[in-house]
């Protein structure tokens, strides 16, 4: 049953609505991290139902948990990944509730380990009114740039300071292996120390210190 209005949707989606405009933010993230693409709804709108197929740059992919968006205004969201690897997005009201302005969707982003800046792009953007009209949209680009990973900076805002040590300190706090600074596979006082140093001697674009260093550089300071 679902099947059938799904194939129903789509089929009444064919030509684009005016005064409606999707946009999405530009992303900044680093390599081997998560990140998310934030879409928006703008324009006065009688839609009630969309549809969009994301590609995203190589080496990135769409994570399952999206979020909906005060704009949803109580749709229903279906996601299919497509044999070339892009996913479907298909947002629909059973009771042809219209999209209101505002954030649509959150999409986890995971950046894999050798992604690379570029640009990623919602295409086959179609919407249907409550009115049943159907419309195609334009495509929707967005540029995604992965930066290089500072040593030491920890909270990946592009600066090495006291900042980072509060971060550290809290993923030691909680066991979490983002805090693994010194890659030694443990997360504890070393990598603590570890920001410390960079800290201290503004090392954010030098060669990671070992834990040996680590320790002369505790023992001296």
């Amino acid at each position: 049953m679902k099947r059938i209005f799904y194939g129903a949707l789509l089929a009444l989606m064919s030509v684009s609505a005016t005064g409606q405009t999707l946009s999405v933010q530009p992303i900044e993230t680093q390599a081997g991290t998560q990140t998310e693409l934030v879409v928006k709804l703008s324009g006065a709108t009688a839609m009630s139902a969309l549809q969009f197929n994301l590609t995203l740059p190589e080496g990135m992919t769409a994570g399952d948990d999206v979020t909906l968006g005060p704009a949803a205004n109580g749709h229903t969201l279906s996601v299919q990944t497509l044999a070339s690897g892009d996913c479907l997005f298909i947002l629909y009201s059973m009771d042809l509730n219209t999209f209101r302005e505002g954030e649509l969707l959150r999409i986890p982003v995971n950046v894999g380990s050798g992604a690379q800046t570029g640009e990623g792009r919602l295409y086959t953007v179609r919407t249907a009114s409550t009115e049943a009209v159907s419309q195609a949209c334009s495509e929707v680009p967005f540029d995604v740039t992965v930066k290089a990973i500072i040593p030491g900076d920890v909270n990946g805002d592009g600066n090495v300071n006291g900042a980072d040590i509060v971060a550290v300190i809290n993923y030691v706090l909680a066991d979490d292996i983002a805090g693994d600074v010194n890659d030694d596979g443990n997360v504890n006082g070393a990598d603590i120390v570890a920001v410390i140093n960079y800290v201290l001697n503004d090392s954010g674009n030098n060669a990671r210190p070992t834990l040996a260093q680590s320790r002369t550089a505790r023992r001296t300071s």
